[in-house]
């Protein structure tokens, strides 16, 4: 009879597993209702993730301020009776300066100590000084009027400061002049001051009125009008003809003294010219704001 032996476990499926250990298949099927439910906490979650939170709101920024709007252009206005200013006191300078020049009628220079005296002790030659002395002086006054029209006319044109220094200087001479008229006459009515008896002094005090007039006069004036030449270049200001008048002009009175009258009466001329045309032109000038 034979014996009975235990059973034989079966082989491994996998060679490397040493005996009597229990291959457990990764695939076999559960043996319990747990395995087949799975536990609770084997149960996903049935609860809708959390919504991503909010980005916050932007914040609002604050309002600008108001931008104040920009004024308006202002129109240009046309003010004639300010803007004739500078014109018709070029024409008063012309007839200033006549009054004056023509008024002052001196001995000349080598006539007699005696008719020297004698001129001044006449109070109607006095009267003629003071009146030579007061219309010369206003002329200095119109002219420096006229440059500043001119000027503002000219506003950065070349040669614009050039032509003003010049025309400064020439409104300062006549007013020298003017003064120099006058020394004798008024000092002898308002200051109660004697007349000279010496002549030569009395000849010296009228060389200041006369020397003025034709020895640096001349020069300033052609400082004036050469520089006004290229100022007025392109401005149609004047015609071009008075454009090249005042250079001509300008040219001659740098001769000073040599042509005695003759750049003097150019001059006037040149100016009359000018101041007519201007205050003709008036209603085409720009106003200046």
């Amino acid at each position: 009879m034979a014996t009975p032996t235990a059973p034989t476990p079966p082989a491994s499926p996998d060679p490397d597993l040493p005996p009597g250990v229990e291959f457990e298949d990764p695939v076999a099927a559960p043996t319990s209702a747990s395995e087949v439910v799975g536990t609770p906490d084997d149960v996903p979650d049935a609860t809708p993730p959390a919504a991503p939170p909010a980005a916050p709101a932007p914040v609002a920024a604050a309002p600008a301020a108001p931008v104040a709007a920009a004024p308006a252009p202002v129109a240009p206005r046309s003010a004639p009776a300010v803007h004739a200013v500078g014109p018709l006191s070029g024409i008063f300078f012309v007839a200033l300066f006549l009054i004056s020049f023509t008024v002052m009628n001196t001995p000349e220079g080598d006539a007699s100590n005696r008719e020297w005296t004698s001129y001044w002790e006449d109070s109607g030659n006095r009267g003629q000084g003071m009146t030579a002395s007061i219309a010369m002086l206003l002329a200095g006054v119109a002219f420096l009027w006229l440059v500043a029209a001119l000027r503002r006319r000219l506003s950065g044109a070349v040669g614009t400061d050039a032509f003003y220094a010049a025309g400064v200087a020439a409104g300062c001479l006549m007013m020298v002049a003017g003064l120099g008229a006058g020394l004798i006459p008024f000092g002898y009515e308002l200051g109660d001051t004697p007349i000279p008896d010496d002549a030569d002094l009395l000849r010296t005090i009228d060389g200041l009125y006369f020397g003025t007039i034709f020895l640096p006069l001349p020069y300033a004036l052609a400082g004036f009008l050469i520089p006004l030449f290229f100022a007025l270049r392109g401005a149609h200001l004047v015609p071009e003809w008075l454009r090249i008048a005042a250079l001509v002009v300008g040219v001659v009175a740098l001769t000073g003294p040599f042509l005695f009258v003759v750049p003097h009466v150019l001059f006037l001329l040149w100016t009359l010219a000018a101041s007519v045309t201007l205050l003709l032109r008036e209603r085409d000038v720009a106003v200046m704001p």
